[in-house]
């Protein structure tokens, strides 16, 4: 036996005050826990029980120890019991990382929702649009745009995120309207800088049921959405953004829609998460609440 089970025939042993009640306790021979036991005075040096035809008695130094075992069974017996209380009672704090537009536009009140039904899950959030590293067990759960997927992760397809092209009226009564996407070329076209160097130079589009990239520039370039959406209403050029983000701007005729007529293909959107992870309760609610929210299985069912 190892040394956990040694002494938990030990304490058996002094609970049912023999080895062979203490055998049918843990379905093992007599002599196997006699053998435990005598194995854990050879380690500790020191005799545990006087051993007389009729019983067992403790020494002094048995006594103590069986005190110590004791404890030390309780503590495991208490950390598997909150093992088993994580995998079946959604509770504790889940720590999740979600890109900034759709953190702020989308995710929010999805999560404030959600906290209602579970009173007993906390969130840490980072809205960020830099990928955290879910493998090294950084964060729990992540909402990632885009198809560069880690092979070693859960990925849940999301409903995809549909982009749209947009400018203020001002920067359009200066600069006219493009009449197809190979006219963007001779525009101010707003890049987000956490785009890769293709994306921020390259915009898709649908044409006569084909993808094609037409290649774009400009001046600014900026790592926040709504920077870019403020300088985009300022009038400092075209901005190709999420159309969650843009929503209320189009709403008021503060930036006129673009190409309409060209489909801008949206960009795919998962949720991430370590296979092992899913055990815990308090993910596995979350993620059938997200699914149900923004999973594309489930939209395709509605």
């Amino acid at each position: 036996m190892d040394k956990l089970k040694s002494m938990l025939a030990f304490v058996l042993t002094v609970e049912t005050g023999s080895f062979a009640s203490a055998s049918v306790k843990l379905h093992v021979s007599p002599q196997r826990v006699a053998k435990a036991v005598a194995g854990l005075e050879q380690q500790t040096g020191m005799r545990l029980l006087l051993r007389t035809t009729r019983r067992q008695v403790l020494t002094e130094f048995g006594r103590h120890y069986y005190q110590r075992c004791r404890l030390i069974l309780h503590e495991i017996d208490a950390a598997d019991a909150l093992a088993q209380q994580m995998k079946t009672k959604p509770e504790g704090t889940l720590l999740i990382s979600a890109p900034v537009t759709f953190g702020n536009t989308t995710l929010m009140p999805f999560i404030s929702r959600f906290l209602q039904d579970y009173p007993a899950i906390e969130f840490d959030i980072d809205l960020t649009d830099s990928l955290s590293n879910l493998a090294a067990g950084e964060i729990d759960i992540a909402f990632r745009i885009g198809d560069n997927l880690d092979p070693g992760l859960v990925a849940r397809a999301l409903l995809p995120y549909q982009l749209v092209v947009c400018a203020a009226p001002d920067y359009l009564a200066r600069r006219g309207m493009p009449p197809d996407p190979q006219a963007l070329a001779e525009h101010d076209c707003l890049g987000f800088a956490h785009w890769d160097r293709q994306q921020m130079h390259e915009w898709r589009f649908m044409q006569n049921g084909k993808l094609i990239s037409v290649p774009v520039r400009g001046r600014l370039r900026v790592n926040d959405s709504y920077a870019l959406l403020a300088a985009a209403l300022a009038g400092s050029g075209i901005l190709m953004a999420p159309e969650v983000l843009a929503h209320e701007a189009l709403a008021q005729r503060k930036l006129i829609p673009l190409l309409t007529a060209f489909i801008s293909p949206p960009r795919p959107m998962h949720l991430l998460y370590r296979p092992d992870r899913q055990r815990m309760a308090k993910l596995s609610v979350f993620i059938e609440a997200v699914m149900r929210t923004f999973g594309k299985h489930y939209a395709n069912q509605a």
